[in-house]
């Protein structure tokens, strides 16, 4: 039996064994959630054996799973000082959550004692709505200050970020909504690496920067992957036109640089390593559909898809039921309760040609599809 225990103002995941302990808690895990599996409370102990369905994975006394997927659910156990923990049930779902929560100033890395300013987004509204913050085994509540009685978005301050890696993520009071997690990162290196989207989508274009603080002046930079050169490039920027699995691993960068009207000779400094997590995503079909939502029969029942239409730099929503009736560029997703899928890509039509095909023909027509994962 997995029990969640009180500590430090922290929400700890326990096993009965009292060995495995997952941070931050949540009661349910989606696709690219970042966790930490724990075995026993003592850092400084002897080295930890775990096993994952009944194969061993690692020695060490905390396990990362970067960004969850539905290949990290299963069975963990971990063993040290000759005790074995009882079993460790992971389920990682194959959505992502109901709300988003994203960056909307600022960067995933950013310089010790920096702010950033994260927006909070659900259809359904905010109201009832309260955030998390997790930084290593201590977890607090974020109240927010809503200015209107149930806005579908809302932008707040984090506090300073202090420690290496800062966890932020929403969720409505009482209920199991709640939103992605905002990993936020600092550091003391002139240089960062950044990545765009992250997590990375397989099939979709991931782009790496190597960032200087203080200046544009990016002459040359190194990518490494695994401490292995990867690729040279002039400039700041990396692009990989589709990402696949194989690019999962970890990265840094080294940039050439010089300061605006500086003389002297160019600065080479390496940045951080970071971990580049892949999501797996079912490829596009012609119509608006979810093929692994179909096949679970507990959820059928009430899934419905929603549809939304772009509108500059963001997305408006159609409402419930609701198709496109207008040129525009359009994506749809399942909805499934507490969770969707992601996104479709983004498709542009014609809404004079697809009003005289057949009601039946307009999803084909738009070529609208589902992100699903078998």
């Amino acid at each position: 039996m997995l029990l969640p225990h009180g500590h430090n103002n922290a929400l700890i995941f326990k096993s009965s064994a009292s060995l495995v302990s997952m941070i931050p808690y949540l009661t349910k895990i989606f696709t690219g959630d970042l966790l930490y599996l724990h075995c026993d409370s003592n850092p400084t102990g002897p080295s930890t054996t775990w096993d994952f369905n009944g194969n061993m994975a690692a020695q060490t006394n905390t396990l990362k799973i970067a960004a969850a997927s539905s290949k990290d659910s299963g069975i963990y156990k971990c063993t040290i000082n000759g005790q074995t923990s009882d079993g460790f049930n992971l389920e990682v779902l194959e959505y992502v959550p109901i709300a988003s929560l994203s960056i909307a100033t600022g960067q995933p890395v950013m310089r010790n004692n920096a702010k950033v300013l994260l927006e909070l987004t659900n259809d359904e509204g905010l109201e009832g709505w309260l955030c998390r913050v997790n930084r290593e085994k201590n977890t607090k509540r974020v109240k927010l200050k809503l200015n209107n009685a149930n806005p579908t978005s809302f932008i707040f301050e984090t506090s300073s970020l202090k420690v290496p890696e800062t966890i932020y993520w929403c969720e409505k009071n009482g209920t199991t909504d709640r939103s992605n997690q905002v990993v936020l990162r600092t550091t003391d290196n002139e240089v960062t690496l950044e990545m765009y989207p992250f997590p990375a989508m397989a099939g979709e274009k991931m782009t790496l920067r190597c960032l200087v603080w203080g200046t544009k002046e990016v002459i040359q930079s190194v990518f490494y992957k695994e401490n292995v050169m990867t690729k040279t490039v002039h400039g700041d920027t990396y692009n990989i036109p589709k990402v696949t699995e194989s690019e999962m691993g970890r990265y840094r960068c080294k940039a050439t640089y010089r300061y605006k009207d500086q003389t002297v000779s160019p600065h080479v400094y390496k940045s951080d390593v970071q971990d580049l997590p892949v999501q797996a995503v079912l490829s596009d079909t012609m119509q608006c559909s979810c093929p692994s939502c179909d096949k679970q029969e507990d959820i059928k029942s009430y899934m419905y898809y929603m549809y939304y239409k772009q509108n500059g730099n963001s997305w408006t929503m159609l409402g419930q039921n609701k198709h496109p009736d207008s040129d525009g560029t359009y994506h749809c997703r399942a909805v499934l309760g507490n969770m969707r899928t992601l996104p479709s890509k983004a498709v542009a039509s014609e809404y004079l040609l697809i009003n005289q095909l057949p009601p039946a023909s307009f999803l084909q027509a738009a070529n609208l599809a589902v992100h699903c994962k078998k």
